[in-house]
């Protein structure tokens, strides 16, 4: 590529437009470059062609357009945030995706397909031809085939993640598919399912930073790190808007230097706080005892000797959901609650000879002990902090809350800080309000192989995940890369024999790295799908180098993830990869295996190799978007807010 341009020059470039939305000059199509003092003026590039994708360096997916430059004396491509109208005037692309030019023909690059020779971890491999790689590939998985149990695939993200879990699961067999999730975001996840029935990760939520008048954020940079974007720029909106923000962390981030207040935290502690929190809302009757009784089981009636509920019914209005018998003040009656015209919230007494409490009645007792001069001790928060900020969230409820939070595996009690960081949220009934915890407005997108009438198999083996429930009672299936580890090591609950790597840096992401690489080391057969070499690479048998996204056409479209306007991405090619770069998508490698593992069916995979566009089409008519539209703007929002409403019933018995 000849002169290179620095990280450093690049972001200097950048930073100089705006906050996080940096791009070259350009005037009628005519992009300006400059370097700090370096006259590089003459470096003007006429007609440069603007193209569109979705930014999948990280999980959020944000849309990017792209401006290709040809000729150019540093980059081929100069990447942008893609607006779409006022709607995402709270989303952007950051430093990270700005930086593309320097990956492309990036030195550790894999440049075609490899296959070991020598011991796994060496780090010998020899070049060769992509037929005899999917031959080798083809013949050792032939071997697994009768028993796809043994095969676990590891799919972290890019476009056909997705497609490559429901591949091998759905036509291969096998039940063990899984993402990065028991690395990341799983730990806050489950202590959600706790309230809502189910986990809820980081993007089923939305803060509504933009308009909340209190933001309490514990362990949390919205403004630094992965997936930062579209939250910055909607926090720094609520910030100009007069909201206060208060941060607890275990040192000073970022973040503390725009917050109203920092308070140093011990270490994995936060639990205690929110406790404390919990306790002062709870005895001086802060909390919003309206929202407590309609979006809650708060007045549900529990036997407190076998601490079961007194009774439950079907419930008239939501199929499959439960109504509990309450105490109704307005005529002192035991009712059902859906036939009660004031459940009482905080009740005890005796029915049918037992003894009854209301479950708020049982959480305000047993939060008693949690108070703040006991969170004082645990966490050396000062007391009266505590108090003042517990007493602070009431006040400006519902425009305030505890943020809901991103990663969650730093502390073996995560899940229960979230789990009572979500309670506290009730407590004052923030959720569903404006400037509160919204719900972000999202679609599904079908699947390419349902969009396509693919017939698929269910799985006949139990999945690893089941096997490990009953040990690991918070264990979730497809989130489970860590158990993997554990199982081809334990050889439980059967033998693992194949992996299929797919975007994944194991020895990265997976906690224990020595426990991961003596796994991949008995492993019979790996294959690795991926774009660079990594630390992972030494211990694979086969691989198979793939472009970088922005290098091709992918099989679906794309919803940008953790925003709250459903945005929905074509994804385009915008730039072929270097001359020596030999790489296959990942459809076109799935489309050559299937040939050689079950030729009888290949036909149908045809399309994904050859037309990607036409499954895409299908996608967006079934979304009821305009492609053409779609494919002239890169990028359409399909809401304009989110959700501000509780939207009941939720997953858990009552709904």
């Amino acid at each position: 590529m000849g002169q290179k341009l620095s990280r450093r020059d690049f972001l200097k470039i950048s930073a100089s437009t705006s906050l996080l939305i940096g791009s070259a000059l350009t005037f009628n199509n005519v992009a300006v470059t400059t370097i700090d003092n370096e006259s590089v003026r003459s470096n003007i590039v006429q007609n440069v062609e603007t193209r569109f994708s979705a930014c999948l360096i990280c999980g959020q997916s944000c849309p990017i357009r792209v401006d290709i430059v040809p000729n150019s004396r540093f980059a081929p491509m100069i990447v942008k945030h893609n607006s779409v109208s006022e709607l995402d005037q709270w989303f952007a692309a950051c430093g990270r995706p700005r930086l593309l030019f320097e990956m492309w023909d990036h030195p550790d690059r894999i440049k075609g397909p490899l296959i070991r020779e020598g011991n796994k971890g060496d780090g010998k491999f020899r070049s060769t031809t992509w037929n005899e790689a999917l031959d080798y590939v083809a013949e050792n998985l032939k071997r697994y085939i009768d028993k796809p149990e043994q095969i676990v695939v590891f799919a972290h993200q890019g476009y056909e993640a997705g497609f490559i879990k429901a591949f091998f699961k759905g036509i291969i067999g096998t039940p063990n598919t899984t993402a990065h999730d028991d690395t990341c975001f799983l730990g806050n996840a489950q202590g959600k399912r706790f309230l809502f029935g189910k986990p809820v990760g980081p993007g089923g939520f939305y803060s509504d930073y933009v308009h909340a008048q209190l933001i309490v954020l514990m362990g949390r940079d919205p403004i630094n790190g992965l997936v930062a974007t579209p939250w910055t720029k909607a926090l720094s909106a609520g910030k100009s808007h007069g909201a206060k923000i208060i941060v607890f962390d275990v040192k000073r981030p970022r973040i503390a230097d725009l917050a109203d207040e920092f308070i140093l935290v011990a270490p994995g502690t936060d639990l205690a706080i929110v406790l404390a929190f919990m306790n002062v809302i709870i005895n001086e009757s802060l909390y919003n005892s309206n929202f407590l009784v309609f979006y809650t089981n708060a007045p549900m009636l529990i036997y407190t000797d076998t601490m079961e509920p007194v009774k439950l019914a079907d419930h008239p209005k939501y199929s499959g959901k439960k109504t509990y018998i309450v105490y109704d003040s307005y005529d002192g009656k035991y009712k059902l609650k859906t036939d009660a015209y004031n459940p009482q919230l905080e009740y005890s007494g005796e029915y049918n000879g037992r003894p009854v409490k209301t479950v708020f009645t049982l959480l305000k007792e047993s939060i008693n002990k949690y108070n703040p001069k006991w969170a004082e001790e645990v966490s050396g928060v000062p007391e009266e902090k505590i108090r003042r900020i517990a007493r602070l969230l009431a006040a400006y409820a519902p425009r305030a809350f505890i943020d809901h939070g991103y990663k969650g595996t730093r502390y073996r009690n995560e899940s229960m800080f979230y789990r009572v960081a979500g309670i506290v949220n009730a407590l004052i009934g923030s959720y569903g309000a404006k400037g509160g915890v919204a719900w972000p407005k999202s679609v599904s997108i079908p699947s390419p192989l349902n969009i396509m009438n693919i017939k698929t198999v269910t799985p006949s083996a139990k999945s690893i995940a089941e096997h490990w429930s009953e040990e690991y009672p918070l264990v979730v299936d497809d989130m489970t890369s860590m158990l993997f580890i554990k199982s081809i090591l334990e050889e439980k609950p059967y033998p693992v024999k194949a992996a299929i790597i797919y975007n994944q840096n194991l020895i990265s992401h997976i906690q224990g790295s020595s426990k991961v690489e003596e796994a991949l080391k008995k492993l019979e057969f790996t294959v690795m799908f991926d774009v660079m070499w990594n630390e992972t690479a030494p211990f694979v048998d086969v691989i198979l180098p793939i472009p970088f996204f922005f290098e091709y056409n992918p099989i679906t479209l794309v919803q940008a993830s953790k925003t709250n306007i459903a945005q929905i991405i074509l994804p385009m090619k915008v730039i072929d990869p270097p001359s020596d770069i030999d790489v296959r998508t990942p459809s076109w490698i799935i489309y050559e295996l299937i040939k050689r593992l079950k030729p009888e069916i290949a036909d149908s995979f045809k399309v994904f190799a050859e037309n990607p566009e036409s499954i895409q089409r299908k996608q967006a008519e079934k979304l009821n978007i305009n492609f053409d539209e779609l494919k002239t703007k890169g990028v359409i929002a399909l809401y304009n807010e989110p959700l501000y409403k509780v939207p009941i019933p939720f997953a858990t018995i009552t709904g």
